[in-house]
């Protein structure tokens, strides 16, 4: 499908606009769905639009959700309205540049979710994120933030279900104050530049069933602790400089599916027979590198018939769908 959108201005009842996956081309500006005062949901997702992001969209404070991951959108507004009923918040595989919008981000008190995934934004990654208590979501994976530590703000998303900041340039070391990160299912630190160890308190996340600590430079013993972890499906800790053994960890993981370390012949790092990929720095295999099975990454493209949430139809009994992009939970 294709056209310009603007005949559907005016329409004062639209409440539900979905026209994602399609061919739309049209550039996006301030006359763009204009005088749509009962607007709900817009999902304009996986098209080609372009422009900017104009702030009349959010005027009426009455948009849940706002979808347009997968175009060509450039800019975001600097200030929305403060009583915004926002909830969900995709933007994307978009070429948005600049500095993050952390004013406006961080003012959205209902925010549930958020994904700037492979976006050209840059600046310091904001400490004001730590203020959406709501988030349940958190996608800053593949941007071009200034290097730094994963900002201790973050502490108070105690309902974050997910964090990725893969690729995002974070150093420092993973805070031991994560595992106040209770709900969490999915941590993300692939590809950073993150030092020192493994805190052992990731063992408390008794929820967490996905950990990527892949391509950093921790080191030290890998804690036992990690086997308390009793959900862990995905481990993955090869191109770092760990030691010691995964194997009394893998034995106390009963659901673990798939792990990852450096394993590999001839420079064994740490000894593990359960990993299902064993790298070895020296000798790069195509299991090892950005192409491997292992290389997600993390975002979450949820659909309009779940209310843009993942869908799990029994409590413990959810199927995982993975592939080289994305990581989704449906039925």
């Amino acid at each position: 499908m294709t056209g310009d959108l603007n005949h559907i201005t005016g329409l004062r009842n639209l409440a539900f606009l979905f026209l994602e996956d399609n061919g739309f081309s049209q550039k996006v500006d301030s006359s763009f769905l204009t005088n749509l005062p009962s607007l709900k949901v817009l999902d304009i997702s996986d098209n080609d639009f372009s422009g900017a992001v104009p702030v009349h969209l959010f005027s009426d404070g009455g948009l849940n959700v706002f979808d347009v991951h997968g175009n060509y959108l450039d800019s975001f507004p600097d200030a929305i309205p403060d009583n915004s009923t926002l909830k969900f918040l995709s933007m994307h595989m978009n070429p948005l540049s600049g500095t993050f919008p952390s004013t406006t981000i961080s003012s959205l008190k209902n925010l549930e979710h958020l994904d700037l995934t492979s976006t050209k934004l840059e600046g310091t990654m904001p400490e004001e994120l730590g203020n959406v208590k709501t988030l349940e979501y958190l996608f800053l994976a593949d941007t071009s933030f200034t290097a730094g530590s994963i900002p201790d703000t973050f502490q108070n998303l105690t309902a974050l279900v997910d964090l990725s900041l893969k690729h995002s340039g974070r150093t420092g070391m993973i805070p031991s104050w994560i595992h106040v990160l209770k709900n969490l299912v999915l941590l993300d630190l692939d590809s950073n530049n993150l030092a020192g160890g493994v805190p052992r308190e990731i063992g408390n996340l008794t929820d967490l069933t996905f950990l990527f600590l892949h391509r950093n430079n921790l080191e030290g013993t890998v804690p036992e602790e990690l086997g308390m972890a009793k959900s862990l499906s995905y481990l993955f800790l090869d191109h770092n400089s760990l030691s010691g053994s995964l194997d009394p960890i893998c034995n106390q993981l009963t659901r673990l599916r798939s792990s990852t370390s450096d394993c590999g012949y001839p420079n064994i790092e740490i000894d593990c027979t359960c990993c299902r990929v064993c790298c070895d720095d020296d000798n790069v295999t195509e299991a090892c590198t950005e192409i491997a099975e292992h290389d997600f990454l993390m975002s979450l493209d949820p659909h309009w018939s779940t209310d843009y949430k993942r869908f799990e139809p029994l409590k413990g009994h959810t199927v995982y769908y993975i592939n080289d992009f994305n990581i989704t939970r449906r039925s």
